[in-house]
């Protein structure tokens, strides 16, 4: 659940960057969400359950595995989030067709 409503953010954080930029507000919501909820689901399912099985994370209880796996999960794909969004800030911004300069001769 708690997912979900960060996603919910991200995706305005996104569009709401890229209407500034005069960039496609779809893809970027797009592009949000998925570096997002990709890495969460890549840790979720493949890789946590793994770093359990292997000691490497140790849970004592099962209420205890699921904050940790929030937890980490969260923060990975807030990292995969954080990054996105510091190439949509490094993206020009979109010419309008009134700004631009046409070769005159």
């Amino acid at each position: 659940m708690i997912e979900i409503l960060i996603m919910i953010a991200v995706v305005k954080m996104f569009t709401k960057k890229a209407e500034e930029k005069k960039l496609s507000k779809g893809l970027w919501g797009f592009i949000g969400a998925a570096s997002y909820y990709i890495p969460v689901l890549l840790v979720g399912f493949l890789i946590l359950p793994n770093l359990v099985e292997n000691g490497t994370i140790e849970v004592k209880s099962e209420m205890d595995g699921m904050i940790k796996g929030v937890l980490i999960s969260v923060g990975v794909g807030a990292i995969g989030c954080v990054i996105a969004y510091q190439i949509l800030k490094r993206q020009p911004d979109a010419i309008s067709e009134d700004n631009k300069v046409l070769d005159q001769e």
